[in-house]
């Protein structure tokens, strides 16, 4: 029998004088991550978190209502078709933005097409002009998932694939849902959340807490920034014997004395202090607490509270153009590119009787400044006049690249001479 000597081999910095790396002295060895309590299942708390406070409602609304702020730039030729389907969506975009907000806050939702059979439990087959009636939105407090799909490859692994109604006996059928999931989160979390994500509050809900009570201290400590302090003379005497009613009576009248002649009259024995307090540095710990709560929603602290940048020459004009990037490709092109993909489909077929294709894109959230706009468009001019000057192009080729960019659009380039 060969023995066998087991060896531990430790992955770090270990230094016995100063007592890093060692079980004695260093804390860190005896530290571990112990997760906060999970709240993505408890409807009631979710619901009130979002429908009464003001900052967890910012975090869920401010990078949503900025994806859909600008709309979709959509290609159909026929300006008639186009105007029909931009008209349409404006019902629709309200549904995909509240389906967004819904799975941000409870891990889950579904957009649920709704058409004149009437029926959630059949599958959508041989759609027809005019046969879209509704679209539904439901949260994951409202569903339970039937069956998940358990296959590696698919692009729904461990995701649900059919719904029942809370409270009711109606399947929806797959064909009719789009599934909205909520923030991305394990596997393992997912069987434990039935297949759904987790709720945006699960990874900054002690930072909201901490925020909210934070602005209650300061308020607290505000209020009690001036106190009126009355030394009066025998007033240890007069409790002793009984009298504590005279005395309550006595600062009573004092009070109401400063509340309405801003004066009071007191004994020539008595005295009166007024004592202030200053809190310089309040505001600071209050954004401090705010900038946690932007870090963990990845909301630049500008846009959530709405104050200007700090610094010197200070414009915020690079995080919110960083912002705008992640809002682009976390929930433009990420959630709501998909959710298109779905739907445009549908509502030409409701309008026009088939699946008329058409291709749109995002317009852009960052909106240039007036000095920026007329620094382009001076550098734009340089270029054309260039360009004319060398014979590379004509003064007609000019113009229709303006109007593409809303410039002299009342003009007609054939009539130039």
């Amino acid at each position: 029998m060969v023995n066998k000597k087991l060896t531990m081999f430790k992955d770090g910095f270990v230094n016995l004088l100063k007592g890093l790396g060692t079980a004695e002295k260093d804390t860190r060895v005896q530290t571990q991550y112990q997760s906060t309590k999970r709240i993505s299942r408890l409807w009631d708390m979710l619901d009130d978190l979002y429908a009464t406070n003001s900052l967890a409602a910012k975090v869920i609304d401010i990078p949503i209502n900025d994806a859909f702020r600008e709309g979709r730039l959509i290609d159909i030729q026929d300006t008639n078709k186009r105007e029909e389907v931009e008209e349409l969506y404006v019902d629709i975009d309200t549904k995909i933005n509240l389906a967004l907000k819904y799975a941000d806050v409870f891990g889950g939702s579904v957009l649920v097409v709704v058409s004149n059979d009437d029926d959630l439990s059949k599958p959508i087959t041989n759609m027809t002009k005019g046969d879209l009636v509704n679209v539904a939105v439901l949260d994951a407090s409202q569903l339970v998932p039937q069956t998940l799909d358990r296959n590696p490859l698919s692009k729904n692994y461990n995701k649900p694939t059919s719904y029942l109604i809370t409270n009711t006996s109606v399947n929806i059928d797959p064909s009719r849902v789009y599934y909205v999931d909520g923030v991305n989160t394990t596997n393992r979390e997912r069987e434990r959340n039935n297949g759904l994500g987790s709720s945006k509050y699960e990874r900054m809900y002690y930072n909201i807490q901490d925020a909210i009570q934070t602005n209650v201290s300061i308020r607290n400590l505000v209020e009690q920034s001036n106190i009126d302090v009355v030394k009066i003379d025998g007033m240890n005497d007069a409790v002793a014997s009984g009298a504590e009613d005279v005395v309550q009576q006595r600062l009573q009248i004092l009070s109401q004395m400063k509340s309405m002649l801003n004066t009071i009259g007191i004994d020539a024995k008595d005295d009166y202090v007024n004592i202030s307090k200053s809190f310089g540095t309040l505001d600071k710990i209050q954004m401090n607490m705010y900038s946690l709560v932007a870090m963990a929603a990845d909301i630049p602290v500008t846009r959530l509270v709405g104050t200007s940048a700090d610094g010197m020459n200070a414009t915020g004009d690079g995080d919110l153009k960083n912002y705008y990037d992640m809002v682009k490709s976390d929930i433009q092109i990420n959630r709501m590119k998909p959710i298109y993909k779905y739907f445009d489909p549908i509502v030409t077929t409701h309008l026009f009787g088939s699946d008329e294709g058409f291709n749109y894109e995002f317009n852009s959230l960052y909106q240039l400044s007036e000095s920026e706009i007329a620094e382009i468009q001076s550098k734009q001019a340089n270029t054309h006049a260039i360009y004319l000057d060398r014979g590379v192009v004509t003064e007609g080729a000019v113009l229709q690249e303006l109007q593409k960019n809303g410039q002299y659009v009342d003009y007609n380039p054939f009539e130039i001479e």
